[in-house]
């Protein structure tokens, strides 16, 4: 039962969520929607599963890492410009409780080789529902004759689309290498990933969509299929560059100057940082400082488009460190699976998950330099905590390890 929820909750009720009815109890008080009502059912059967199995692991480095980030955030609203109020308590219950409470389940959960491939299977099922209701919201875009339109699947954001699609490819390509998809299937969803990537024209996701599947099949010591892989894209990307939707966001002027934009934003950032280097301005520090450090702003508030640069800005070091470490731990343990340096690690899934959880993460990372406000959007960072937990679950057994 919890396995069923937690697929459902990733994989299926974000692309129905917008969809039904929410309540509006006025303003300040939370609304309640069909997400928030599964993750408190998840919750409820995962209390249920403890009580009864009593095996419940509550704690590991990484959720203790996870743990100490969250709690700082909490407790940095204590000198930020916002009080503990309902509306806040709802956007930590979205962008704190529900990803912190994913990873707890995944990681008790992910511990079978069984559930980590039905949690993929069904990812896979989750890319090509939204890859295809983004090819068809581009088709009707140009059908109806809108010059810049972007598709942005059932989430109001391209960009936020284009970021979960692109998590997703490692999973598809995996699914297809341990049949657990057909190799059919698995090139139709790939192609329909691909052009629902294109149809959100994230430039982010498209760079970080060809980094995905080179990094995948080097991990993989595929060399022929890297040499596809750019011979794919470069016939793509000649297919694409007739249609101006697509080729104004790459032409030279319009990236330098978007460049230069966000360049402005990181120094803003790091000008924030210095006021407070140790503990930062506190929750939200950058978009409710943002006027009084970024030159001639179109706006009061703005978002610095970069995780890394808001965190520091927020939190200061005490808690950059640990937020960065969410990213590199995973990194750091992976690689040294791989590299099968001191111990050879004979367990063929623990390796794949490893190379999974490679070619996510570091897309991922891309992509956060250019997004500043992606690690408190609850459905990008679930399937992000999601693949990481793949790995992270996976335990070696006494006969897998072997010194040499």
């Amino acid at each position: 039962m919890v396995l069923f929820l937690y697929i459902a909750l990733i994989c299926y009720i974000p692309l129905i969520d917008n969809f039904i009815p929410k309540t509006d109890f006025g303003p300040g008080i939370p609304d309640i929607d069909l997400f928030r009502i599964w993750s408190f059912f998840l919750f409820l059967f995962l209390v249920i599963h403890a009580v009864v199995k009593k095996d419940v692991k509550l704690m590991n480095r990484w959720i203790g890492i996870i743990s100490f980030f969250y709690l700082f955030v909490i407790v940095s609203i204590s000198w930020s410009a916002y009080s503990y109020s309902l509306f806040i308590l709802q956007k930590l219950f979205n962008s704190l409780f529900i990803p912190f409470l994913l990873v707890v389940v995944a990681m008790n959960l992910f511990e079978r080789e069984s559930a980590a491939n039905a949690y993929i299977k069904h990812v896979v099922n989750a890319a090509f529902i939204m890859s295809v209701v983004s090819v068809f919201q581009m088709v009707s875009g140009f059908m109806a004759g809108l010059s810049d339109f972007r598709a942005a699947g059932t989430f109001g954001n391209p960009n936020v689309l284009a970021v979960i699609l692109v998590l997703t490819i490692p999973c598809i390509l995996y699914a297809v290498e341990r049949n657990i998809i057909s190799a059919v299937f698995g090139k139709i969803v790939s192609i329909s990933v691909i052009i629902g990537i294109v149809s959100t024209v994230s430039r982010k996701g498209i760079v970080t969509m060809v980094v995905c599947y080179l990094l995948y099949n080097v991990l993989r010591k595929n060399y022929r299929k890297v040499i596809t892989v750019f011979i794919g894209f470069a016939i793509l990307g000649a297919l694409v560059s007739g249609y101006s939707v697509v080729t104004k966001r790459f032409e030279k002027e319009e990236f330098i100057y978007h460049m230069n934009e966000k360049w402005e934003m990181v120094q803003a950032g790091v000008r924030m940082f210095k006021t407070n280097p140790a503990i930062g301005l506190g929750f939200n520090g950058y978009y409710e400082n943002f006027s009084r450090f970024f030159t001639n702003p179109h706006k009061d508030k703005y978002s610095a488009h970069n995780i890394y640069i808001t965190a520091l800005a927020n939190y200061g070091l005490i808690g950059f460190v640990p937020f960065l470490a969410i990213f590199i731990y995973p990194l750091w343990i992976s690689i040294r699976t791989l590299r099968r340096s001191n111990k050879l690690i004979d367990n063929k899934h623990l390796q794949d998950m490893a190379v999974l959880c490679l070619s996510t993460s570091i897309p991922f990372m891309i992509n956060g330099w250019f997004a500043g406000g992606l690690f408190y959007l609850p459905l990008p960072m679930s399937f992000f905590f999601g693949s990481m937990s793949l790995f992270l679950a996976a335990k070696p057994t006494k006969t897998d390890i072997v010194k040499q």
